[in-house]
């Protein structure tokens, strides 16, 4: 299988994880939606890769957010769990760990459990 061309590095105090993904036109355009299955119609292996965490991530969200306060919760709850696995060093899909879209289902799964659950 394609590996994801990703670029890890820290700017300002912040991790970030650029991933790379080569679509058929030569500029993005403004109306682009990475959510409409359109924009793997022709990617290679590695950018329909690169393409999924986001869009997975998007489908996630949508799927818990009835209403604006349980969105918020949902967002509390996965950057509390994501910041406590980071300073445990826990954090890290390449060490083994759980990352951000394991940590983004199991978020999801517990606020369909307890619906009416807050922070």
């Amino acid at each position: 299988g394609a590996a994801v061309p990703i670029l890890t590095f820290d700017w300002e105090g912040v991790n970030i994880d650029l991933l790379f993904a080569t679509l058929s036109s030569s500029s993005v355009p403004s109306d682009f939606d990475i959510d409409d299955d359109a924009v793997l119609d022709g990617v290679d292996s590695a950018t329909e890769k690169s393409l999924n965490g986001p869009r997975v991530t998007n489908l996630i969200a949508k799927l818990v957010s009835g209403t604006k306060e349980r969105y918020q919760t949902y967002l509390t709850v996965v950057r509390c769990v994501r910041k406590w696995a980071k300073a445990r060093g826990l954090y890290s899909n390449k060490m083994g760990y759980w990352g951000g879209v394991n940590i983004n289902i199991a978020v999801a799964f517990v606020l369909q459990l307890y619906p009416t659950a807050l922070p």
